[in-house]
């Protein structure tokens, strides 16, 4: 969520609700719904999770204000006719959504087309349209994370990797893996291509956050680091 975050913040107001890590969620996204916000952005893992998912899309849409309900992530990415078919919700971003959601959030705000936005699915008339793939992002080039939209405290800790008391946080310097194993939904998300960040620039941002956050590791999420 930091990530799709990261293309947006200059120009929109962005709250993050953390179901793990708010134990008063439902009252916190009562309140947000209340400023009638452009859209509320959910990220989906084929699982328990949607549960979950579902549960806050029917909370928005029975809000009584006029929120799209987007859905993103591997969940809806790999089935989005069958996303788009509860009727909580409305659309989809399908593979990596940093430039996807920023055009949508856009075009919503300016009520333009849809049909124009690569990378998603939505309802109109009743039946599903889904446009064109998005490319890739550039890893170079996306923005950094925007670590105040969270307590970042309460994220800082082993990470199931290190030793207990251990201050680390979780950090990707490349997307993808060139495989195409069955049990992975890395084939659909990354067109079996691999991309990294250039040295230097997983030097400088991890530097960044060792010196702000007072680290002493760094967990590595790369699907392929090696």
């Amino acid at each position: 969520l930091l990530t799709i975050a990261s293309t947006i913040t200059d120009n929109y107001n962005v709250k993050i609700i953390d179901q793990r890590m708010d134990s008063n969620w439902r009252k916190t996204l009562e309140l947000e719904l209340k400023t009638n916000p452009i859209c509320v952005g959910i990220s989906s893992m084929t699982g328990p999770q949607l549960t979950y998912a579902l549960e806050i899309s029917k909370i928005v849409k029975e809000s009584g204000c006029n929120t799209k309900v987007v859905w993103g992530g591997v969940h809806a990415t790999l089935l989005p006719e069958q996303t788009l078919k509860n009727k909580y919700i409305d659309i989809v971003c399908i593979g990596e959504g940093e430039i996807t959601f920023r055009n949508l959030v856009n075009a919503l705000t300016n009520q333009t087309d849809l049909t124009k936005i690569n990378g998603i699915a939505f309802k109109k008339n009743g039946k599903i349209v889904q446009t064109p793939p998005e490319e890739l992002a550039d890893l170079n080039k996306l923005p950094n994370l925007p670590y105040d939209l969270v307590p970042v405290e309460e994220y800082i800790g082993s990470q199931g990797r290190f030793e207990e008391g251990a201050r680390s946080l979780l950090f990707l310097s490349s997307r993808g893996c060139p495989w195409q194993c069955y049990f992975c939904c890395n084939p659909r998300l990354s067109k079996r291509r691999w991309r990294a960040m250039k040295p230097e620039l997983v030097y400088k941002r991890i530097t960044a956050l060792i010196k702000r956050y007072k680290l002493d590791s760094i967990t590595f999420h790369d699907e392929e680091f090696f």
